[in-house]
């Protein structure tokens, strides 16, 4: 029972530690990245032709759109695969049984990882269960990028990878009979059965791709195909750069297809926001479920409610403090709140302690 208090209470700590560093540099960076995105949009210009170099645009922030061409072929260094793309992304996983507890129990599950699980660190129960990892070879994930030209231009690798988190597509393997023959004697010198399986945009290493067994491997091809693409960024002899805001945050921004200054501007704000806002409510999550382990130690009845109220008036207090610097109506705000709301608390607290003397009193009255 003790060590079980114990342990709640330092995963409280650790939990609350990690709320509030999560909450003060969400609101830091959100501050940053808000800055440079204004900054970037007061000084950004059209560059209407990338089809030439223009002195004129040098070191200066430039909306583009233009058609990002590969000059060169890629090669997977694993497979042999070949390919005319921007880049391409190989993606390994392997099927490994997974541990899960349960509270004082453990269950086992066979699932695809990205990585191979140890077993040996199991609990004694599964390893005495036979729940054993292998892996039958172990490939490395990787990214290739091409030289890529956006015009008379050439694309940096920063831009490229946000094109890849865009617009991916899987490629079809166009690897012939033979080369996957040669694969398999590659892999598995001393296979007297085929272990290389392609479908798709899959290379599986296993025994039966519709039936894996523990150990084996699935290898996940996607690849970014010429298009036109239009960017933010800033220009920098033949190539591009982020811009660097005064406040040393760095904005770029790439969107598939034609995209209008404003559209891009506005999508940046967006995305900023959203991204702000998620790790914010997930920031006061963490606080407040911190909150609960402390309260609950003390004393469990009622503790959500009252680590609602801790947690929240600690949050808006840290949101008060970290606008401080920048808007001083905000962060009169964030710190009203977190006022307000401990006020709120007390009184609710000191109203529960006069009924209940309100009460004591009326029962000795009555004896």
């Amino acid at each position: 029972m003790r060590s079980r208090f114990f342990w709640g209470v330092l995963i409280g700590i650790f939990m609350f530690l990690g709320g509030t560093s999560l909450l003060l540099w969400n609101e830091g960076q959100n501050a940053g990245e808000g800055d440079a995105i204004v900054e970037a949009r007061r000084v950004a210009v059209e560059m209407p032709d990338v089809t030439k170099i223009a002195p004129e645009f040098e070191g200066k922030m430039v909306r583009a759109t233009g058609f990002a061409d590969a000059k060169d072929t890629l090669t997977d260094d694993f497979s042999g695969f070949k390919t005319t793309a921007l880049s391409l992304n190989r993606s390994v996983e392997y099927y490994q049984w997974v541990e899960r507890r349960e509270g004082d129990s453990f269950s086992y599950i066979l699932d695809w990882q990205p990585r191979p699980v140890d077993s040996s660190e199991f609990h004694r129960d599964g390893r005495r269960r036979g729940f054993e990892n292998i892996v039958l070879t172990r490939v490395p994930s990787a990214t290739m990028y091409a030289d890529v030209s956006f015009g008379a231009y050439r694309l940096p690798r920063f831009l490229l990878q946000e094109m890849g988190r865009l617009s991916s597509v899987r490629p079809a393997l166009n690897l012939t009979q033979d080369e996957i023959s040669a694969l398999n004697r590659r892999i598995f010198p001393n296979a007297d059965s085929q272990y290389v399986h392609v479908r798709g945009n899959v290379i599986f290493l296993g025994s039966s791709p519709t039936e894996p067994r523990v150990g084996a491997v699935r290898v996940t091809y996607t690849e970014v195909e010429p298009a036109v693409f239009s960017i933010l960024a800033k220009v920098t002899q033949d190539t591009f750069e982020p811009f660097k805001a005064f406040n040393d945050s760095t904005f770029s921004m790439v969107m598939a297809g034609v995209a209008g200054m404003e559209e891009m501007f506005g999508e940046a704000v967006r995305v900023n926001t959203t991204m702000t806002w998620v790790l914010r409510v997930f920031a006061v999550l963490l606080i407040v479920y911190a909150m609960k382990k402390f309260v609950a130690a003390r004393n469990p009845t009622g503790a959500g409610l009252k680590a609602l109220f801790l947690g929240l008036i600690w949050s808006f207090f840290l949101f008060g403090f970290t606008a401080l610097s920048r808007d001083y109506l905000l962060s009169g705000l964030g710190f009203w709140i977190a006022a307000g709301l401990l006020i709120w608390q007390y009184r609710r607290r000191f109203k529960k302690k006069t009924n209940e003397e309100a009460g004591r009193a009326a029962n000795e009255s009555h004896k």
